[in-house]
């Protein structure tokens, strides 16, 4: 009995500190909604961004802009405390499959941007059809999110909440076939793509570096293209050291056969751990759109300009309103009664 009393009050006192949590992430996950959409809309209304890399780059965006939209209903829904499990359970499900599925297409098209710059470097294009080579990103793409979708399906069976906390989105049973799941997860979206995106970039700079050796080409030619390729090298070490946590902690659910709150129960540690790694999650959102702002010349010159732009407008806007402020104030009011005053009563 002192048991059972023990694990209901640590296990109340972690859903209270993921509570509290989620207020923090809401806040972080709004920001990078907000960075992306920034991100978006200045690929998209640029010309000179219609290429393949920056397509790419468009695509992580509007996934990243789903998973910041899903984190936040996620976390605003466990604020609310709601009180429908079946609802709890709709929601819970809905979040974290679009989530797989908005991480596997993000991870699978930054793997995508490094072979097309290998494949550009080492001339391999010149041997693919034309027609392949026209539509290649496109069909790409096109996999890489069927892919995603069929293979994350199984978490939206998986994924379920609990009758005493339906905002609580957890494995609530973990079997022998989940446990190859989600080991098979982590090694399709994270070891594997992982490991391809480490060898592409190390045969890119090797590549450069010989050929740049060996014959001196104009460095000025291909400056911008370096920068471009440090700043997705430095856009994929981020990726790959902050998502590492979450992947870890589901093979180690998996391995133990344990659901965040029975590991919580055996030590309020690892809940807390556990939580901390899915929340590093919100923090690829940030890190990846600022890094191209900062980084990417091109990018950052768009930003420029739109944010110019913005200026203009929002000074604009404000001298309107002041005009018609000001107008209001010195306006002459109008005559609303005549007073009749009997002029022979004067004299």
């Amino acid at each position: 009995m002192a048991n059972n009393f023990y694990n209901t009050t640590t296990t109340s006192n972690n859903v209270t500190n993921f509570i509290s949590n989620s207020k923090f992430a809401i806040s972080v996950s709004c920001l990078g909604l907000s960075l992306n959409l920034f991100l978006f809309i200045i690929i998209t209304s640029n010309r000179c961004f219609h290429r393949f890399t920056y397509r790419l780059i468009c695509v992580c965006a509007i996934s990243d802009i789903v998973t910041d939209l899903m984190l936040t209903a996620n976390y605003s829904f466990n604020i609310y405390d709601a009180s429908n499990i079946e609802l709890g359970k709709w929601f819970c499900k809905i979040v974290f499959f679009t989530m797989s599925i908005s991480y596997g297409i993000s991870i699978m098209t930054l793997c995508l941007i490094a072979i097309g710059h290998y494949m550009t470097i080492t001339n391999s294009f010149l041997s693919i059809p034309p027609c392949l080579r026209n539509h290649g990103a496109l069909l790409s793409e096109i996999f890489t999110i069927a892919f995603a979708t069929s293979f994350s399906y199984p978490i939206f069976n998986a994924v379920n909440n609990y009758p005493d906390k339906p905002t609580f989105c957890d494995f609530t049973n973990i079997d022998r076939s989940l446990s190859i799941y989600l080991i098979f997860h982590a090694v399709l979206f994270y070891i594997i793509p992982s490991f391809l995106l480490i060898v592409t970039y190390y045969k890119i700079t090797y590549h450069m570096n010989k050929f740049n050796s060996s014959i001196g080409y104009c460095r000025a030619a291909h400056k911008s293209r370096k920068k471009l390729i440090k700043m997705l090298i430095f856009i994929t070490a981020l990726d790959v050291l902050i998502t590492w946590p979450v992947f870890a902690s589901t093979v180690t659910m998996a391995v133990m056969q344990k659901s965040q709150r029975d590991l919580g129960d055996i030590k309020p540690v690892y809940f807390t751990l556990i939580m901390l790694s899915l929340t590093t999650t919100v923090v690829i959102s940030i890190v990846n759109p600022i890094s191209i702002l900062c980084l990417d010349a091109e990018i950052k010159k768009g930003s420029l300009e739109m944010a110019r732009k913005l200026a203009k407008i929002l000074r604009i806007v404000s001298i309107v309103h002041l005009y018609r402020r000001r107008f209001r104030v010195h306006r002459i009011a109008p005559i609303n009664s005549w007073t009749i005053v009997d002029i022979n009563g004067i004299y």
